[in-house]
């Protein structure tokens, strides 16, 4: 296997703090619509109030899915990405 150029090397370095950034852009943007989405978010089992936020790159008829899982015990709540954006915020659970 052939060493990489000099340029070679720093434009993929480039490419992949592009592509790191841009994913962390994309997460920041899905916690914010979580956030204002379900001001009261808690675990619909434990009731917990933890969550890890998941972008799956799982794709459903052309939209990302989200995931949010509970710290707690675990139970996963899946989420079109392009509905829950759309949705009028907040959204009302009783």
């Amino acid at each position: 296997m052939m060493a990489q150029e000099p340029d070679q090397k720093e434009e993929q370095d480039r490419l992949e703090v592009r592509e790191f950034d841009d994913a962390l852009d994309t997460l920041v943007e899905l916690a914010k619509a979580v956030d204002e989405a379900f001001p009261n978010l808690k675990c619909l089992r434990c009731e917990s109030e933890g969550f890890l936020l998941v972008d799956t790159g799982v794709e459903w008829f052309g939209d990302k899915v989200v995931d949010l899982v509970c710290q707690r015990c675990g139970m996963v709540e899946r989420h079109s990405w392009k509905i829950l954006k759309k949705a009028a915020k907040p959204i009302i659970t009783d």
